[in-house]
């Protein structure tokens, strides 16, 4: 049991690594597309006529998603890394219920919030590779209008 314990643990910091990598990448990439944004209007203000405006106009919306994805992917962080109180309220008044004991029913419980996790990180993934898509089209889109 105490080594279904461990490894139980051990995955719940390995998944907390993963999401906070997910995070730190979702905010470093909206900080560079704020910072790409911020350019692009100068220049624009600048040099308007250099620009094809739908193709500049698409490119900013897909700065927008990439803002707005990052955004998303950096809020939506949501792991459970232990028991919450919840569960800690019920083992205290409810404990002499369980079969096998509580350490059995906790190690039981470290299996749903490893699957609740995997899901979220799937999730935040999804995220991050939508606002990594946006970004590069963003950019692509950017420097095609001033090509055409």
């Amino acid at each position: 049991m105490e080594i279904a314990y461990r490894e139980s643990r051990a995955v719940l910091d390995a998944q907390k690594r993963t999401i906070s990598e997910i995070d730190d990448k979702a905010t470093r990439a909206v900080r560079i597309t704020v910072l790409l944004l911020g350019g692009l209007i100068s220049v624009w203000q600048f040099a308007g006529t250099v620009f094809n405006t739908w193709l500049a106009f698409w490119g900013g919306v897909s700065l927008f998603c990439s803002l707005g994805f990052g955004v998303a992917t950096y809020h939506e962080s949501d792991l459970i890394l232990g028991p919450t109180e919840e569960y800690l309220d019920e083992l205290n008044y409810q404990s002499e219920s369980l079969e096998g004991g509580w350490e059995t029913d906790l190690v039981d419980s470290y299996s749903g919030f490893v699957g609740t996790n995997a899901e979220d990180i799937e999730f935040n993934g999804n995220l991050l590779l939508g606002q990594q898509v946006f970004l590069v089209e963003g950019v692509l889109l950017f420097g095609l209008s001033i090509v055409f």
